[in-house]
């Protein structure tokens, strides 16, 4: 029996290493389209230049289309086979398939291309040198250097108030949570709704969006193709509605803050100053463990808490109610450990004079 384990752990382990050996650093899949400068005619060019890639793990391969100029109908395309090493990439052209007929004097450079994969303003860039031999007599082509461009998916999105379906104007701010940074911080307006950001197809992104009126509107996705569109779907504020800001903590059975809360409680005051026709209840609420009279004093201390932060932070005073409930608005069972957790909370309770 050991024997066998032996030998299907030894297989498994054969398989994990091609998946992570085989698993490419970047995803180069699609048309790469930009400039390439080639020597011609006694003088260096910048001729328009395209890679259609497939890729399989770390390795390439599809067509290259090359023009002499921009002004002249005269092309070329080659087969190549590529490979990617970190963020580089190695590109080799191996075999004319089509393209004008040129004189004896003249060949296609067939190239070696040297790249690095960056990032561009709308998307990716590969950008490096060349250097190649003319496909009619084999000598060596004068190097040059290009750039090549692919555009990311281009997600578009529309902002609905979800009842009435008109279009917002709101603030739209992108988070790329693959790579762990802002992408973009947009505005859409008032009956047009719109917005768009250039998005990779192999990232997750969040969209926070805002506008005064409305609970903030947060959606996580990966685009699965170019041209994505969604529809973000804005509730407009109304009396009695709860706010989800995160759960406020506090240390134990004590009022005092625990300071990670800060972080939702300044979401909270930004949220006010922005809807300043808003008034909010705040409200304590705890589980059944304990002297019920204390949990309600507690519960009290907590909501008037989180009233003096806001205060001092600049919210008037006469925007904020505070109330004690203690644990007589159970949410959960408080018969187990994770429903009483989920019963100490303080809620956030729209009110709309």
């Amino acid at each position: 029996m050991e024997k066998y384990t032996g030998a299907f752990l030894s297989i498994l382990s054969i398989i994990l290493l091609t998946y992570l050996t085989s698993k490419a650093q970047v995803n180069l899949e699609g048309k790469w389209t930009g400039q390439l400068r080639q020597h011609i005619m006694g003088s260096f060019t910048d001729s328009p230049y395209q890679l259609q890639i497939n890729q399989l793990g770390d390795s390439l391969y599809g067509i290259a289309h090359i023009e002499a100029s921009e002004f002249l109908s005269v092309y070329a395309e080659m087969a190549f086979t590529g490979r990617i090493k970190g963020n580089k990439v190695y590109i080799t052209e191996n075999k004319f398939l089509e393209g004008t007929d040129l004189n004896d004097a003249v060949g296609w450079c067939i190239k070696e291309l040297t790249l690095t994969h960056i990032k561009s303003e709308k998307g990716y860039r590969l950008k490096g040198n060349w250097e190649g031999y003319a496909n009619n007599n084999g000598k060596a082509c004068k190097p040059g250097i290009l750039y090549l461009d692919k555009l990311s998916a281009n997600f578009t999105g529309y902002i609905q108030d979800s009842l009435s379906k008109k279009m917002l104007g709101a603030e739209v701010y992108v988070l790329n949570l693959t790579e762990k940074e802002k992408t973009a911080a947009l505005e859409t307006y008032q009956g047009e709704g719109i917005f768009n950001f250039y998005a990779d197809t192999a990232n997750w992104y969040q969209i926070l969006v805002k506008a005064e009126g409305y609970h903030y509107k947060i959606h996580r996705f990966k685009p699965e193709q170019e041209g994505a569109v969604d529809t973000l779907l804005l509730s407009p504020l109304q009396g009695g509605d709860l706010l989800a800001f995160g759960n406020v903590r506090f240390m134990q059975s004590t009022p005092y803050l625990v300071k990670d809360s800060e972080t939702i409680l300044q979401r909270l005051k930004t949220f006010l100053k922005e809807n300043k026709s808003i008034n909010i209840e705040i409200s304590g609420h705890t589980s059944n463990e304990g002297d019920p009279d204390k949990n309600k004093q507690l519960s009290l201390e907590r909501a008037e808490t989180i009233a003096n932060f806001l205060i001092q932070e600049g919210i008037e005073a006469n925007r904020i109610t505070t109330l004690g409930f203690g644990e007589e608005r159970p949410i959960a069972s408080n018969a187990s450990l994770s429903g009483r957790k989920r019963n100490r909370r303080v809620e956030f309770r729209v009110i709309i004079e």
